[in-house]
């Protein structure tokens, strides 16, 4: 197969910056996209949740890279003018608003079908609340964002991904977790996200109608993926972000990332994607119910 590794990243896909990208994924997309090969989710139709930064964003692009037509929520009106290709429609939408949420969902399948679903929205409180305090106000708002406006959009979904026309093309849901489930962090954060993957325990376990294609479920559960904006919009908010960590547990910035990541691998938001997108191909049909914790190894080696 010819290789690819030598041609340089692009610095900006659809309109997204490929700065943090890694030469591994970047050979990967190029040897999806070899010219002898059908784009691989040519006539499919994505509905991802939160694609305005980080994973959500790396999600977008990679899934039109590979052919498919992508629908993006998110609460930012940015996500309107974000992406410069057709193939990606951003739509601002609060998912808390359940009622918007579905009705916008089922306009998508109406008129375009949905052939995969991927949950990826989701909030930490802000400002982030010391060890052991919040408000509810704040834990109420995480849950509707994380929990319920994902399953609200998902559940709008159902209908489609269940269509005779998704027959042989494989319906799925993703659900982007969080390592928090097992290493508990926020209370509002780690609650919420618990719920979203108790709810992708649930419709691992329900049957589609019968005649009508079995959806499968896929939760992906990422650990310190340090380039997204929940650690900083900048460099230096990543750091100092960071370093506050580091200094709650009596250690270096170095001490702190040297122990997050013990395989000494460099792990991004675009990673995290196209594990998720990976897991998407053909070639991975037949699982299903299938869960991926990454505890440890998954960070950028110097986020600034």
């Amino acid at each position: 197969m010819e290789k690819h590794a030598h041609e340089s990243i692009p610095g900006a896909l659809f309109g997204v910056d490929t700065e943090h990208m890694d030469e591994t994924t970047w050979d990967w997309l190029r040897r999806m996209q070899a010219p002898s090969r059908k784009p691989v989710f040519e006539g499919q139709v994505f509905l991802i949740t939160g694609g305005a930064s980080g994973v959500g964003e790396k999600l977008c692009v990679i899934s039109a890279l590979l052919g498919a037509k992508v629908f993006t929520f998110d609460v930012s009106e940015d996500i309107c003018t974000k992406f410069e290709k057709d193939r990606i429609t951003g739509i601002a939408c609060d998912i808390g608003d359940y009622e918007k949420a579905r009705q916008i969902t089922r306009e998508i399948g109406d008129q375009h079908g949905i052939t995969k679903v991927i949950l990826n929205a989701g909030i930490f409180p802000n400002p982030r609340p010391a060890d052991g305090r919040f408000d509810m106000q704040g834990f109420e708002q995480v849950m509707r964002i994380n929990a319920f406006g994902n399953i609200a959009v998902c559940d709008a979904a159902l209908a489609y991904l269940w269509s005779k026309s998704n027959i042989n093309r494989d319906p799925l849901i993703a659900i982007v977790g969080s390592r928090n489930l097992s290493i508990p962090s926020h209370a509002s954060y780690t609650v919420s996200k618990a719920a979203l993957a108790q709810y992708g325990c649930y419709l691992a376990h329900l049957a589609s109608p019968q005649g009508c294609p079995q959806h499968r479920v896929y939760l992906e559960h990422p650990d310190a993926v340090f380039d997204t904006k929940v650690w900083g919009k900048t460099a230096e908010e990543r750091r100092s972000a960071l370093e506050a960590s580091a200094a709650k547990k009596g250690m270096t910035l170095d001490e702190y990332l040297d122990k997050s990541n013990p395989m000494k691998v460099s792990f991004t938001s675009w990673i995290v994607a196209r594990s998720i997108i990976d897991m998407a191909l053909p070639t991975n049909r037949g699982k299903h119910g299938v869960g991926l914790h990454h505890n440890g190894g998954v960070y950028i080696s110097r986020p600034w």
